[in-house]
């Protein structure tokens, strides 16, 4: 889910003249809300949902089950039930693509300022997240998929259609 917060954000940028804007690569307008992005919505603000009980799973009884006793201000229904841990999935994940993010643009493969790194980014983070969304509690719209996972599909789509169509020819 996409989280849009009220809030600006200065991460030290400075007014700069049109002439200046235009003369820059296209990386600069996509780096800036890819390093927003990561930072908002990175493992650690998963990991917070924990103390909340916010984003607990469907039942389970894994040993590392979350379950969360007494009247508490709990976000997620019957916070009681031991539940997949989802937000710690989804948190793991996100870092699991950050480190992999992190490691393919070290190796020189976005060597062209395209944007194609973003689009990357979003893909591999719709991939895990549709992965941690099977732990859901959310009701299945077709067959085995709930909502999320189909609006999904389209998202990393669309990404690898961006990047095919970005691809040096």
């Amino acid at each position: 889910m996409l989280e849009l917060h009220d809030q600006r954000h200065d991460h030290g940028t400075t007014a700069r003249a049109p002439a200046q804007l235009a003369s820059q690569p296209p990386a600069h307008c996509t780096a800036q809300p890819l390093r927003i992005a990561a930072c908002e919505h990175s493992g650690a603000g998963k990991l917070a949902s924990v103390l909340a009980a916010d984003g607990q799973g469907g039942p389970s009884d894994l040993p590392w089950s979350t379950a969360y006793l007494g009247d508490g201000p709990w976000s997620s229904l019957a916070a009681h039930i031991p539940s997949h841990p989802s937000q710690v999935y989804e948190a793991i994940a996100t870092v699991v693509v950050l480190a992999l993010l992190g490691l393919v643009i070290r190796a020189g493969a976005f060597r062209r300022r395209d944007g194609t790194a973003l689009l990357l980014a979003v893909t591999l983070w719709a991939i895990g997240r549709g992965i941690v969304v099977f732990t859901w509690r959310d009701a299945t719209v077709l067959g085995p998929f709930r909502a999320e996972q189909l609006i999904l599909v389209v998202v990393v789509l669309g990404c690898f259609g961006g990047m095919v169509r970005l691809r040096p020819r």
